[in-house]
């Protein structure tokens, strides 16, 4: 079939005295091409055989030949400098390269007969998943018992042609049928369309003829390979032709091929320039990465008062990116003035689009301000979101109105997901909901085994709470040395009450008076009196009448009366 084309596009070509043939090139072309693209992924595996691989070397040599003669006969053509004996020898190279194809076919056919027959599954993907032959019912049978091959082939169906009832079938034709080739003449214009297959060559006649969005197009098709080989400077070019015809998107890919430096050398400057063009265009996320440039400064010249335009129209053009940012800089009141009403209109519009980190920021904002019907439904919307910061600050808010008792059972719910999703201070807020029965049922075990959890995630009060659990055997079973553990931890951690507790269960008079004198510079007044009381007697400490009333003043000024009384009594009065 192969040599009848080459022969009916020779007798047309010399049958008439312009240059012309038929579109046998195309045909021809491409079986050519789906063969070279086998090869490309035969060579690069391990598991091929040499003689596949030499073979397949010499086609991928003989194939890019002739395409490179194409692309300059071509140029010929559309100079008109054009000559039989080109086109001739176009022909022959294309004859050459058709000559591995009946020889491949064979070896590839019998690998994957050996490779089925020694069960190598991967080595029989490899072969099936690049070959254009079709398949016998025999390899139906073996890829049906390894369902992922099976799966994985059924994507190349359109090289292999999987027939709907092959398990009915008993033999599949080993070699694809061939399309009948239909000889046209027509004047050659393009013989490099051989390149081109499918929607490809569609998107190349419209770029030719200047529409943008073909160009736009065909730079995909040439950065992912669709249809055409992978180009990254085609797809440069591509993108350049559509960005200076108006086309935004076109704009952005090139702006992020000159950032990327793939298929270009990296030049912000460029990228910059490509981005303010789609940008001023309409295309919003332009903008934003524009803004984001201008805001650090690390790419190009910083500038906030621009970085502030380009989010503002990244906002208006529908990007919530951008709102996002814009509230942030007006409510933390960075490089500009503070305004907290345009920080909160910009984060309600980027909730209500979806950002839920918006309704996070604007529901906690809402509720500071006591405005708990807007807050409750924005934080509500971050926490189904699985924001777990939304779910803990609306549990944590309906816990703190105590004026309104059919909050904790709301509360629960929120802080209970919370604390699923590891927020360790929605456990610590659960467990004293759930150790004082408030809107739950009392449960001490849950409690202590919530706060136990919480402890082990650093919450320090969990670990006090937990402490105290230990010491007085409430939910688990008295443990007094873990009990000191703990509030030592809590401690160091700087919880003045543990320092205090740790110090009253110490049996050492010089460490609990240390530890007394560390609760009480945290600023525990009932930690001051006892540290002061030891000064006054000497114990754990040398006796300083001077710094006992000092200490204790301290204390006293706090609110603590005994420490007051202390004073009246044995010091007369205190500093």
């Amino acid at each position: 079939m192969n040599k009848l084309k080459v022969i009916l596009a020779t007798i047309v070509l010399f049958s008439t005295n312009i240059i012309s043939a038929p579109k046998v090139y195309e045909s021809l072309g491409q079986d050519i091409e789906i063969l070279r693209d086998d090869c490309l992924l035969y060579t690069k595996s391990s598991l091929i055989s040499k003689k596949i691989k030499s073979k397949c070397n010499k086609h991928i040599k003989d194939t890019n030949i002739a395409f490179k003669f194409g692309y300059e006969l071509d140029k010929d053509v559309a100079n008109d400098n054009a000559s039989d004996s080109k086109l001739s020898k176009f022909l022959s190279m294309l004859k050459k390269a058709d000559k591995n194809i009946n020889p491949l076919n064979r070896y590839i056919k019998f690998a994957i007969k050996e490779a089925r027959e020694n069960n190598n599954v991967e080595l029989y993907y490899q072969l099936a998943q690049g070959n254009s032959l079709s398949l016998r019912a025999k390899d139906y049978a073996f890829m049906k018992k390894n369902e992922n091959i099976f799966i994985k082939i059924k994507r190349y169906r359109k090289y292999f042609h999987l027939p709907e009832n092959y398990e009915k079938k008993r033999v599949v034709p080993m070699f694809r049928k061939k399309e009948e080739v239909k000889v046209v003449k027509e004047v050659v214009k393009k013989p490099h369309k051989i390149l081109y297959k499918g929607e490809a060559l569609k998107y190349r006649k419209e770029c030719d003829t200047g529409h943008a969005k073909g160009c736009y197009k065909l730079a995909i098709a040439f950065s992912k390979g669709h249809n055409i080989e992978k180009n990254k400077i085609k797809a440069t070019d591509c993108y350049m032709k559509a960005c200076d015809s108006g086309h935004k998107e076109s704009c952005f890919k090139l702006g992020n091929m000159f950032n990327s430096g793939k298929g270009v050398n990296q030049d912000y400057q460029k990228a910059k320039d490509a981005y303010s063009k789609s940008c001023s265009i309409g295309y919003a996320k332009s903008c934003f990465i524009l803004g984001n440039w201008q805001s650090k400064g690390d790419k190009i010249k910083q500038n906030h008062s621009r970085s502030i335009k380009s989010y503002t129209k990244a906002c208006n053009g529908g990007y919530i990116e951008g709102c996002y940012k814009l509230a942030i800089i007006y409510y933390t009141a960075k490089n500009t003035k503070k305004n907290k009403s345009k920080a909160i209109k910009y984060l309600d519009t980027a909730c209500k689009k979806g950002h839920l980190n918006s309704c996070l920021l604007v529901g906690n904002i809402w509720m500071k301000d006591k405005k708990y019907k807007k807050s409750d439904k924005a934080l509500d919307k971050a926490c189904k979101g699985e924001i777990t910061k939304g779910c803990a600050i609306l549990g944590e808010s309906l816990y703190r109105r105590t004026n309104m008792k059919d909050n904790y059972k709301k509360a629960s719910s929120y802080l209970q997901k919370a604390c699923e999703n590891k927020d360790a201070r929605a456990c610590y807020i659960y467990a004293n909901i759930n150790a004082r029965g408030l809107g739950v049922k009392q449960n001490i075990k849950k409690a202590f085994d919530l706060y136990d959890q919480a402890c082990k995630a650093n919450h320090i009060k969990s670990c006090f709470n937990v402490a105290k659990a230990y010491r007085k055997g409430v939910g688990v079973r008295r443990d007094k040395s873990k009990a000191l553990e703990l509030y030592r931890k809590s401690c160091d951690n700087g919880l003045a009450k543990g320092c205090f507790y740790f110090a009253k269960e110490s049996k050492d008079n010089e460490i609990a008076t240390k530890y007394y004198k560390k609760s009480c510079e945290i600023g525990y007044p009932t930690g001051c009196l006892e540290y002061g009381k030891n000064l006054y007697k000497g114990k754990g400490v040398a006796k300083n009448i001077k710094k006992a009333k000092k200490v204790l003043g301290k204390s006293c000024k706090k609110g603590n009366k005994q420490a007051c009384n202390f004073c009246f009594v044995n010091l007369n009065e205190c500093k």
